[in-house]
C-alpha cells in the first residue's frame, strides 16, 4: 500500500516536472500587453463641451433653478455695468484668444473628475502626515504646519470643486442646481 502511494507520488512529480518543459496551453491566461493597455487609455472618450451641455440639460436645470431671475432681481448685471467690468471683460477677450482659452477649456474638460479627486485625497493626507511628523514644540514649527495646512485647503478645494463640475460636465452626476 505504502508502494503504491509512493509510485503515485513520484509519477505526479514527474509529470508536474515535465509541463515546465512543454509550450504554454492556449488556455493560458494572459496579462494584456502594454500597447493594448495604452491604446484603450487612448481610446478614452473626449468630451465635446457643447453637446454635454446640451446631453446633460444644464440650460433647463439653470431655468428650474431661478438663478437668472436672482441675478436680475438682485441687479448684479448693473451693478457689473456700473463698475465697469463688461468693458473690462471686453478687453481681455483678445487675450483669451492668443492663450488659446478655448483649447484650454476643453483640455481641461476632458481630465478625468477621479483624478482631481484622487489629488485633492493625497494632498489632504500628506498634509495629515506633516501635522503629525513635525512636533509642536515651537512656535516655528506650528506657523509652519498652519501655512502648509493653509496652502493644501487653498489646493484642495478647487481640485474639489473643479473634479465635482467635471462629474456634471463628463455626464458622471446630474446637473442639478440649487432653487434660488
Amino acid at each position: 500500500r505504502n508502494m503504491l502511494s509512493a509510485r503515485y507520488l513520484l509519477a505526479i512529480c514527474l509529470v508536474g516536472s515535465a509541463s515546465a518543459f512543454m509550450a504554454p496551453s492556449s488556455l493560458t491566461l494572459r496579462a494584456p500587453r502594454a500597447s493594448a493597455v495604452s491604446s484603450m487609455k487612448m481610446q478614452q472618450k473626449t468630451v465635446d463641451i457643447l453637446d454635454q451641455v446640451e446631453q446633460i440639460k444644464l440650460l433647463t436645470a439653470v431655468a428650474e433653478s431661478g438663478l437668472l431671475s436672482k441675478i436680475e432681481k438682485d441687479g448684479l448685471l448693473s451693478k457689473l455695468e456700473q463698475q465697469g467690468a463688461l468693458s473690462k471683460v471686453e478687453k481681455l477677450l483678445p487675450i483669451a484668444d492668443q492663450v488659446g482659452a478655448i483649447s484650454l477649456a476643453k483640455n481641461a474638460a476632458n481630465i478625468p473628475a477621479g483624478t482631481l479627486k484622487t489629488v485633492a485625497v493625497v494632498l489632504a493626507l500628506a498634509e495629515v502626515g506633516v501635522i503629525a511628523a513635525v512636533p509642536d514644540n515651537s512656535s516655528g514649527l506650528i506657523a509652519a504646519q498652519a501655512v502648509s495646512a493653509a496652502a493644501i485647503i487653498s489646493a484642495f478645494v478647487p481640485l474639489w470643486i473643479a473634479s465635482s463640475l467635471l462629474e456634471v460636465l463628463q455626464g458622471t452626476a446630474p446637473a442639478k442646481l440649487p432653487k434660488f
